[in-house]
């Protein structure tokens, strides 16, 4: 074993001082710097990376963990993971082995996970909100009483790939009193003589397959126009 034969402060990476010793070791091959040990690593040489438990330098982080480029470590992955390539539980590469677990995109996981929901008569998870090549809820801000009546509206358009789900797509408006003379898929329509105080609030409630996608909430103030008459003291000057 190679010994430092001048004199230092402390051990300079790649040596390590053997306790109650004064003298400069070297590490194990694959340590970049270690500790009281040869092979008890501290941090790895490029294209190694250290287990925490065992202090050992590795090519291949272990089942369960995954190589942390940014400082050559192997970290955790999350407890759902068999494998994987992050710490996220939506960064799995493969399962722990379990009846009713399934890998899907990135999850292991029972049921659909993050924000995927159930495809209607099927098993298959989808990403909803990903079905949207636009999905757009107008409110006005201002409503002039003028206007004969007060409209709020549900834009959306689906993706060819998802054309199939267009009709288990519902709509709910919040809240719905007697006020509303009409209302279809996506259109709401108040006569501006039922408004009350000139304040309006509505929410408005996207749904699959009876699974909540998008909510939204706007307000509106209606403008009446009326105009008082005014009376003026005339006063005649001499």
């Amino acid at each position: 074993m190679k010994e430092m034969r001048d004199c230092l402060s402390k051990c300079p990476d790649g040596y390590y001082t053997p306790d109650g010793s004064d003298i400069c070791n070297l590490c194990g091959k694959l340590c970049k710097t270690c500790i009281s040990k040869a092979d008890e690593c501290l941090s790895c040489i490029k294209s190694f990376f250290l287990e925490s438990k065992t202090k050992s330098c590795v090519a291949k982080c272990t089942d369960g963990s995954y190589a942390e480029l940014s400082d050559n470590t192997c970290q955790n992955c999350d407890q759902s993971c068999l494998t994987c390539k992050g710490k996220s539980e939506s960064d799995c590469l493969s399962c722990v082995q379990k009846p009713s677990i399934k890998f899907i995109k990135g999850y292991c996981t029972d049921k659909c996970p993050g924000n995927m929901i159930k495809r209607k008569n099927s098993d298959d998870c989808i990403d909803i909100n990903g079905c949207f090549d636009s999905l757009i809820f107008t409110i006005p801000k201002m409503f002039n009483i003028q206007i004969n009546n007060y409209k709020a509206t549900l834009i959306y358009k689906l993706k060819t790939n998802c054309a199939d789900l267009s009709s288990d797509i519902k709509i709910n408006w919040i809240p719905f009193p007697d006020a509303f003379i009409s209302v279809d898929k996506s259109t709401l329509e108040i006569p501006v003589d039922k408004l009350k105080d000139g304040n309006i609030s509505l929410t408005v409630e996207l749904y699959y397959n009876l699974s909540l996608i998008k909510s939204f909430t706007g307000s509106s103030f209606l403008i009446i126009n009326k105009v008082n008459q005014i009376c003026f003291n005339l006063k005649k000057f001499n």
